[in-house]
């Protein structure tokens, strides 16, 4: 569990996935991201993977499963766009990819957050929001609020980034 410092309340996230964890009988690692507001986005990306990698070598993992989905995919794709990128980095993340013996796999890519929310309810997995996600603070979450909204309007958002993804 990775936490950013960037909310009071989120030890409250801590202790929600240790608990599961212990009571799953799941191994549990907590790391705290001390980082300046500087690039904070992209140095704390850096950071995270670098203690999945630390946590897998450490353990003799050869995968590293995250759970991104098809909003940070759409996210992702337009932040591209928008700042400009490589033909292979407008497409977003890649589904899995292998770095020094590690795969990297990412198997949520084409699920809308809604559905993963859905799964959670109806399966009375715990769940915190993040307050920060409603915020406009980010560029990410500015995208989120009020590009992707009127791009959804025909309907076929999420078919489409899955379309222009593959």
């Amino acid at each position: 569990h990775f936490n950013h410092l960037k909310r009071d309340e989120s030890i409250l996230d801590k202790h929600l996935v240790e608990s599961f964890c212990k009571e799953k009988n799941i191994p549990f690692y907590y790391f705290e991201l001390h980082l300046d507001n500087d690039d904070f986005q992209n140095k704390a990306r850096i950071k995270r993977k670098e203690h999945l990698l630390s946590v897998a070598n450490s353990n003799h993992i050869k995968n590293i499963i995250t759970a991104h989905h098809l909003d940070d995919l759409a996210e992702t794709i337009l932040m591209k766009i928008s700042r400009g990128s490589s033909l292979l980095g407008y497409s977003g993340m890649m589904p899995s990819y292998v770095i020094s013996d590690i795969t990297y796999l990412k198997p949520l890519l084409y699920t809308p957050k809604k559905d993963i929310l859905s799964y959670a309810k109806e399966n009375n997995i715990p769940y915190l929001e993040d307050r920060t996600n409603k915020e406009d603070h980010y560029f990410r979450n500015r995208i989120r609020h009020h590009v992707i909204p009127i791009l959804s309007n025909n309907g076929s958002f999420d078919e489409q980034i899955i379309r222009y993804h593959k």
